[in-house]
């Protein structure tokens, strides 16, 4: 988890560089695979879903006071299913809860060494 007091974003979230996805890219055009991490969908400066590994992975941009934090959390197979049903619907939500509770959610934040291949796959430019 990182906190920061100012309006800069986390350096292992780098949010302003990627590019925001308007369609439900879910099921399986999007199923995560062994190959490199990448951003699956996301809101600009809000949060991003990400695949590795045969996992998804949601990191959000939470407020709490003036402090700013991103948590990386790895979708259960619980959370995976009704991602794959309902689409973006299913994240939008999940992060809704996220930022309302985010001390619930603190013990699924994933190690920093994850947080910096999420850093990476979302600072890299997307394929066309």
């Amino acid at each position: 988890m990182m906190l920061h007091s100012d309006d800069s974003f986390a350096p292992s979230a780098p949010f302003g560089n990627e590019i925001a996805t308007s369609t439900p890219s879910h099921a399986t055009a999007a199923s995560p695979s062994d190959g490199p991490m990448r951003v699956i969908e996301s809101e600009l400066g809000s949060w991003a879903l990400l695949a590795y590994k045969a996992n998804y992975y949601l990191d959000v941009r939470c407020e709490m006071g003036p402090y700013r934090l991103h948590l990386l959390i790895k979708l259960d197979h619980v959370e995976t299913s009704q991602y794959v049903f309902l689409g973006r619907v299913f994240v939008e939500s999940l992060t809704k809860q996220i930022r309302m509770m985010p001390q619930y959610f603190y013990n699924r934040n994933e190690p920093i060494a994850m947080q910096q291949l999420v850093a990476y796959a979302i600072a890299k430019p997307r394929a066309k």
